[in-house]
């Protein structure tokens, strides 16, 4: 026979909650630290990775998923219609201007839609973008530095140079715009933007195309729909309409680039399981952490109650029922605290985290916090899981109890076989049977701290592993590295890119301790590497005649041979120890050995190396450093100016070497070319055997050196900022002491947010140990009056509790250093492989820090404990019933 009786059940348990307001208070404060837990957590790494996401997005220059590249409008046009896009913004990039002005940082002018200029950060604040002929829109510091009025409607001159695909200036454009847009710079990005209108653009490249020059692309910045798997989903697209990103010889290759910055595409380019094996151990961490938080004061609270519960049960209750009332009281109990917890956990956020960030370098370029009603609703939800697994080990001790044993209960009483014994037991002694006579709840209690610590030491393996070393290391290889203004602005083909003897003879003049070495290239003499007769065939083997033709003008020839440009670079010895050895030997280069060379292999934006067919350790490179070339129109068969992009590439005077491979080597970009060439090879000679075998002269790009110490280090840096203080100066450089000032304020950031976190943490760990302590103590009232009544003195009672506490204390502290010994290292691990500069050494931190605190509440809680205990005599102790 079914009765409707949810109004009863639910008015029993509302008074069966009035009746317990210790504990409800006790609850109450558990429920509170468990939701604060939740949304400080959530609130705090979802800031984290939000800050260190937009920082890194304006390093990278935007903050759309990935590019593609050199792209025409037929192609622009499919690809923006493919389902997998959410938004694309088309790109047309037509030239740049790097003098006056602009000779330190660069500007580069392009026409950009809406959706590609907010992406870029470079959407005007003010006004609008060009939409018509003669229009602009720049950067408030453009405007700042060309000494015009910041106003919408002036009349701004602008002098750039128009660049062709390979980014070779081809003509000059002086013309006044008129201002449309203003938005503001980006700092990171280290470069202008110049929006011009479609309209303009266009105009332009048709006045270019006139002239013989062609071959502009679009580039398209696409967003996804999602974040994960971006470089997977962009090869699909690809795929899905006929193209491919991995063979550059192919004919329908399209070049596209994913994101770095974003932390999934990091991810995605590592292997995912451990990361997500240790991410799924932090979060049962988290939850077990709140789950023992709650459950330890409802196992306590239904002991103490058990009678209450066996006498109901006595009067009709079922078993279910029972199990409905304790649920009933937990849920009542989450509608007060849970928003409570909510209110503070996101408080703290709203309050610390704005502060924090005003101390770092982000200040002004993160502009907002990312507080989502998600984190509530997240932190609403693990809350409540946690309530609802934590009634129900209660509810099984509820529903099995009958009314007799209910009568007879005490908590700390179990039925065990006596053993005789005739030593006499001390209080340490005495202390560890009490803990034994329960271990279920000394497991609960033990296990409450000791995942409070790992969680804590979890976090501050995070937020305290940041490595400076690593982050110059990948930044900058030396101490300085001091360049023309050109090299820095990638203007890889300027007669100005040459660093003169007089340059480097000021730069030895500041003092002894100097030590270092320059790096070489051929500027106007290309070097080409011949194909055998197989490669050529395999080459055209798709081809149609037309693109068979087309493939052999963008080739250079000699006699019957076919070639292709590489890019090559001499090192001086200092430079050589620099690199990154994959497979082989350096030391050939090193002592100078002819006919020795290295072979550069390529890497994505992670570091890691693309593509697995590159000449093996051994192999024989025909190089040919071409002295005089001339180009043949095919049609007229007579020669016409290189410079006009037509014709067949002829190489009329040379000097070929053949050359072994003896290392694959990997070249830090901060000493590379800082450019590449598709499907062009790279080589690394010794800047004596380049100059040797070319015969040709050296253009110098960048000269890198280390201080002798740290001294000698601000001095250099005082005399290279006074050296390129002048805005007409031609010489730029970089320092590590500038990016450690950059780093340090990034990383302060981390170890605020970190450090807040850390302590919030171990706060709520060590309330979670008085709350767990002082509830096991009370619920033992009966059995301590007991022991006041045969005798045992006030003193001989705290020091029993007070070894009781260090058992607590000392176990949780062991668990923890061995926990954390096996577990941080896997941790570490998988946090070097998702952040670069990352690295992970051994941090006891959490357990020196938790240590004291619970040492000394080892010894405060049982005298509070005693104290509370003599406001009542013996006689009323043992008469009360729980």
């Amino acid at each position: 026979m079914k009765i409707n009786n949810h109004s009863t059940i639910w008015k029993l348990s509302y008074k069966s909650l009035i009746r317990s307001k210790k504990r409800n208070r006790i609850a109450m404060l558990a429920m509170i630290l468990t939701c604060v837990l939740f949304t400080t957590l959530f609130t705090m790494v979802i800031n984290l990775n939000y800050n260190l996401q937009a920082h890194q997005f304006k390093l990278a220059g935007g903050n759309s998923h990935g590019t593609y590249k050199q792209l025409t409008r037929e192609q622009v046009e499919s690809i923006k219609k493919h389902p997998s896009i959410q938004s694309a913004g088309e790109r047309l990039y037509i030239g740049r201007s790097d003098k006056g002005v602009f000779s330190k940082v660069p500007a580069e002018v392009a026409y950009s839609s809406e959706e590609s200029a907010r992406s870029t950060f470079s959407f005007p604040i003010q006004g609008r973008l060009p939409l018509n002929e003669n229009e602009v829109a720049l950067d408030r510091e453009v405007l700042e530095n060309l000494n015009v009025e910041v106003k919408i409607g002036e009349e701004i001159p602008l002098t750039f140079q128009m660049h062709d695909f390979m980014n070779q200036p081809i003509q000059t454009i002086k013309k006044n715009y008129k201002l449309v847009g203003i938005s503001e710079y980006n700092e990171l990005a280290s470069v202008h933007a110049i929006h011009l209108s479609q309209i303009e653009v266009e105009q332009l490249i048709k006045e270019a195309e006139k002239k013989g020059f062609k071959d502009f692309y679009y580039d398209l910045n696409i967003q996804l729909k999602s974040s994960r798997h971006i470089e997977e989903t962009m090869k699909q697209i690809l795929h899905d309409l006929g193209y491919q990103s991995q063979d550059s010889k192919l004919n329908n290759y399209l070049k596209m680039g994913v994101n770095w910055a974003y932390t999934s595409a990091q991810i995605d380019s590592k292997d995912q399981l451990p990361i997500l094996l240790i991410f799924l151990l932090l979060l049962v961490i988290v939850l077990s952490t709140g789950y023992l938080l709650i459950s330890n004061i409802f196992q306590i609270s239904v002991q103490n109650d058990i009678r209450y519960y066996g006498l109901l049960k006595t009067i009709g209750l079922t078993k279910s029922q029972l199990k409905k009332l304790l649920v009933i009281q937990a849920i009542l109990l989450s509608f007060a605290a849970i928003p409570l917890g909510i209110l503070i956990g996101y408080g703290l956020g709203i309050v610390f985290l704005p502060y924090i960030i005003r101390q770092t370098i982000i200040e002004n370029q993160v502009t907002q916090a990312a507080f989502s009603p998600w984190i509530a609703i997240a932190g609403t939800l693990f809350t409540m899981m946690t309530v609802f697994l934590s009634c129900l080990k209660p509810g099984r001790i509820v529903g099995k109890v009958s009314a007799i044993e209910a009568v007879r209960y005490r908590s700390e009483a179990k039925v065990r076989r006596t053993i005789k014994q005739r030593k006499a037991i001390n209080l340490a002694q005495m202390g560890l049977v009490n803990l034994r006579r329960n271990l279920s709840k000394f497991i609960l209690v033990v296990l409450s701290l000791t995942l409070s610590t790992i969680l804590l030491s979890s976090l501050m393996t995070l937020t305290f592993g940041f490595d400076m070393d690593r982050y110059l290391e990948k930044q900058l290889s030396g101490d300085f590295l001091v360049a023309k203004n050109d090299y820095f602005k990638l203007n890889h083909f300027s007669d100005d890119l040459n660093l003169e003897d007089e340059w480097l003879n000021k730069i030895h003049s500041m003092g002894e301790g100097i030590i270092g070495g320059s790096s070489y290239t051929l500027l106007h003499n290309q070097t080409i590497k011949w194909m055998d007769a197989e490669t050529l065939k395999r080459q055209l083997r798709d081809l149609s005649p037309e693109e068979k033709e087309a493939f052999l003008l963008n080739h250079y020839k000699k006699n019957s041979d076919f070639g292709e440009v590489v890019q090559i670079q001499g090192f001086d010895p200092f430079l050589l120890n620099k690199l990154e050895v994959i497979e082989g030997d350096l030391q050939p280069l090193i002592d100078g050995q002819k006919r020795k060379i290295a072979l550069v292999l390529e890497t994505d934006d992670f570091g890691q190396v693309i593509g697995e067919d590159y000449l093996p350790i051994g192999s024989q490179v025909d190089l040919s450093y071409a002295h005089q070339v001339s180009a043949i129109d095919p049609s007229t068969q007579k020669e016409v100016k290189t410079q006009e992009g037509k014709g067949q590439l002829m190489v009329k005077e040379d000097q070929q070497i053949s050359y072994e491979i003896c290392a694959h080597v990997i070249v830090p970009y901060s000493i590379s070319l800082r450019y590449s060439i598709a499907g062009s090879d790279a080589y690394i000679l010794s800047t004596e055997r380049l100059k040797q075998d070319s015969q040709l002269n050296l253009t110098r790009l960048f000269y890198l050196f280390d201080s002798h110490d740290t001294t000698l280090e601000s001095q250099n840096e005082a005399e290279l900022e006074s050296l390129t203080a002048s805005p007409e100066s031609l010489l730029h450089y970089q320092s590590k002491q500038t990016l450690r000032k950059e780093f340090n304020a990034f990383r302060k950031m981390f170890i605020l947010i970190g450090g807040t976190l850390c302590f919030l943490i171990a706060f709520i760990g060590v309330i979670n140990y008085i709350n767990s302590m002082l509830t096991s103590f009370m619920t033992r009232r009966h059995e301590l009056a007991s022991l006041r009544a045969i005798g045992m003195t006030r003193y001989q009672m705290q020091k029993l509790l007070t070894y009781e506490s260090i058992y607590y204390t000392a176990t949780s502290l062991l668990l923890s250093v061995l926990f954390v010994t096996l577990l941080n290292p896997l941790l570490g691990q998988v946090l070097e492989s998702v952040f670069w500069f990352y690295s992970y050494q051994r941090n006891f931190g959490a357990i020196w820090l938790m240590a004291p605190c619970l040492i000394l509440l080892s010894f405060l809680l049982p005298s509070i404990i005693c104290r509370i205990i003599e406001k009542q005599t013996i006689v009323e102790q043992l008469a009360e019933t729980y």
